[in-house]
This record gives structure tokens, sequence and C-alpha cells, in this order.
């Protein structure tokens, strides 16, 4: 039965980041190879809720210093040339293990804090607002261009003090990178060239507007950044270049997809959508849901450093190892009727933010935006309905979000 799986369209598509609903196929895989060795994607592939989370917790087997396997997947004559990719991500906090994960995430919490995160919830609603208003006369918009994405590129940017005008430029260069990194071993090679380019200009980019905020400082987290200091430590200018890049693609990637994933459940569920609207209180519990029910981020990879067994497997040194986050939050070992979207879950531990060390550093400010974002949606836009049932989700194995999603009110 798996043999077939595995030579399948089904599989093939899910290799590619292509399956419009990837669930059925998560969940044939956890029931019956809970821990997959997949020749495609040459990795081990874990699914049940119980393997994936302590995975993301262990730092002792695995790695999240991962751009090699990335660059492993490269033709040799392409490797030397897009090393530029291998280098500078591997400076993201997200690629960094222990000790240094440490001494990052520590500096960078003195300027990215819950207070700080907290006081830009009126600048949230004012921009969602502002956003509304231009297509309220018009009584259609798609709500990913028009909404999910402006809004939480414009915080970021703001926060980082970058022109909130260039937010198309980095919207094309964050998803070219992403698509990179949301890639597999069958699809990277045609994407690393795109992501290269990408890479190149945004970092010239962030490079000149860290240097003139060395120069002259602003209220801003990039000045922020660039001010530290911890027991004597400090970021380097190359720290900070690769802190600002991580934040602007992943400060809107995740919440894009939070907020768009999320506003599509409302619609394809209408009785949660009422329960929402008359008990407003809800709210919490039902972004946990969206996040649980459509994980924004469905899988991550590590880097296997230690040989060590799971379920009488033999995990070895040098392999690489996808944590399955989407099929982990659909563990019905975890999650009583997990198909079921349900806004009043409240025992919900999903591990669509990660967790352990990598818990996700802007998970209080995607959470905040949805906070915002998604009452003001239905409550300014009544009779809010998809205006087609031909929307459109990215092909991507990392990420799970939405392209367009056209809509009537």
């Amino acid at each position: 039965m798996l043999a077939q799986v595995q030579n399948s369209e089904e599989y093939e598509l899910f290799c590619r980041g292509e399956l419009r609903d990837p669930y059925p196929f998560f969940r044939a895989l956890r029931e019956e190879d809970p821990v997959h060795w997949s020749e495609r994607l040459n990795s081990w592939v874990l699914t049940p809720h119980q393997h994936v989370s302590e995975g993301l917790r262990d730092h002792h087997h695995l790695s999240s210093g991962r751009m090699g396997l990335f660059i492993k997947n490269l033709p040799e004559p392409m490797r030397a040339e897009y090393s530029l990719i291998e280098e500078h991500i591997s400076r993201w906090m997200v690629m960094i293990d222990r000790p240094r994960h440490a001494d990052l995430r520590r500096l960078v919490n003195k300027a990215f804090t819950p207070r700080e995160v907290q006081k830009l919830e009126p600048q949230v609603r004012r921009l969602c607002d502002e956003l509304i208003d231009a297509v309220v006369d018009a009584r259609r918009m798609d709500l990913i261009g028009e909404l999910c994405y402006p809004l939480p590129a414009s915080v970021i940017a703001t926060m980082l003090g970058v022109p909130t005008e260039d937010r198309e430029k980095f919207k094309v260069w964050s998803d070219k990178i992403t698509s990179f990194l949301g890639g597999s071993r069958v699809t990277i090679p045609d994407l690393a060239p795109a992501a290269h380019e990408s890479l190149t200009e945004l970092i010239d980019y962030m490079r000149e507007m860290v240097r003139e905020r060395r120069r002259h400082p602003r209220e801003d987290l990039t000045s922020a950044l660039l001010g530290v200091e911890d027991e004597g430590d400090r970021l380097s200018e190359e720290d900070v270049v690769a802190m600002c890049n991580l934040l602007l693609v992943a400060g809107h990637e995740t919440t894009t997809g939070l907020l768009g994933n999320g506003l599509l459940l409302l619609l394809l569920f209408p009785d949660q959508r009422r329960r929402l609207e008359t008990d407003p209180s809800l709210i919490d519990t039902a972004i946990e849901e969206m996040l649980r029910h459509e994980s924004p981020l469905q899988r991550q990879t590590r880097l296997v450093k230690a040989d060590y067994e799971i379920d009488g497997h033999r995990i070895r040194e040098g392999q690489s190892l996808v944590l399955l986050q989407g099929a982990a939050n659909r563990d019905p070992a975890v999650f009583p009727d997990p198909d079921r979207f349900d806004v009043g879950r409240t025992e919900n531990n999903h591990v669509s933010f990660g967790k352990g060390i990598h818990l996700c550093l802007g998970a209080p400010l995607a959470r905040m935006e949805a906070r915002v974002a998604i009452p003001l949606v239905l409550e300014r836009l009544p009779g809010l309905r998809l205006a087609s049932s031909d929307y459109q989700w990215r092909r991507n194995v990392n990420f799970r979000s939405l392209t367009t999603l056209p809509v009537e009110f």
C-alpha cells in the first residue's frame, strides 16, 4: 500500500507542495507510516504530534543549521554560484543552534518586547481601517492582496523603519526567497536563481539602511538592534542586516497566512463565524484554532547531528528530517475530532509556532494583528462571502497561504 502511495500522483504533489487539501494525505501517512523515509525527498518525514513536538525541542540529536541541506539539492556548478544564499541565511536566528542562538535571542528580546508589540495595536487598527476604507464602496476585494498582505507588511516595515511605499518591492523579494526556502529536493534547483537575485538586492538595500541608522539613529527597531548590548556583546553589522531581513520576511509571511487562512475558514464554516460574531470573547480561542486547523507553517526541516532511534527506525547523522506540523495539528491522539473547525476549542496544544528555543519570536505580534483585524473585517464588511470558489493556494511545501481570496460583501 505504502509503495503505491509513494509512486502516486498525490505523493508527487505533496513533495512539490501542490496539494490543495493535504490533510487526507497527512492522515494516511500518519496512520500507515508515522516515521516515513521518503526516497523522493531523501528525508525522514514525521507526522504524529508527539514526534513533531519532541523534534522541535530536540537540540541534542537535531540541528537547525540546515542551509547545507538546501545547497546539497543544487547541482555542483550552482552551489558556488549561489553560495550567498547559504552564507547569509545561515545567519538567520531560525537557522542557528545553541549557544549562539541564545546570545542572539537575548539581544533581540531587548528590542522586541511584548510591551513594544502592544504599543503597536492602535497603529494596526488604524491601518486596518484605512485598508477597508479603500475598498468598502466597491463591495468586493481580494482579501489577500488588499488586506492580509499589506497590513502585516506595513506593520513590520514601520517597526524596522523601512518606507512602507517599498513594501511591494519587499513582497517580490520575500516571495522569491521563501519559495526557495519552501522548496523541496524536487523544486529547489529551479527556484535558486530568482532567490539569489532577490536576496542580493534585499541585502544591499538593508545594509545601506543599517549603515544610515548607525550614522543617524531613529526610533525604530533597526536602530534598537544596533544599540542593544548585553554583557559587552553586541550585534555586528552583518548580524543586524541578517536579523532585519529575517524579521522583514518572517514578520509578514506567517501573519499573512494566519489572516488569510483564518478568514477563509470563517467563510467556509458559517456556523463558527456566527458563534464568533455572537460571542466576540471567543476571538483568542478562534485564533488558536485557525493556527491549528490551517497552519501557515506546515513543516520544519532539521539536520540530524547524532544517530538516534524513533519507533525502531535508525535515524543517522547527516540525514535530514522533516517535522510535519500540518499533520501533527490534526493528530486525533491530541485533538478530538481533529478535522472539525471549532472556534471554542480550549485544549489546543498546536505546534504552528514551533516549540522550544525556536518558538516563533513574532508570535505575539501575529496574534495581536489577528485579534484586531479579524473582528474588524467581520464588523465592517457585512454579508462577507466568497466571490469565487477558485481561491488559490501558494505552491510551497513549508508555507500554506493563499495567493488570492476574492470576496464580496
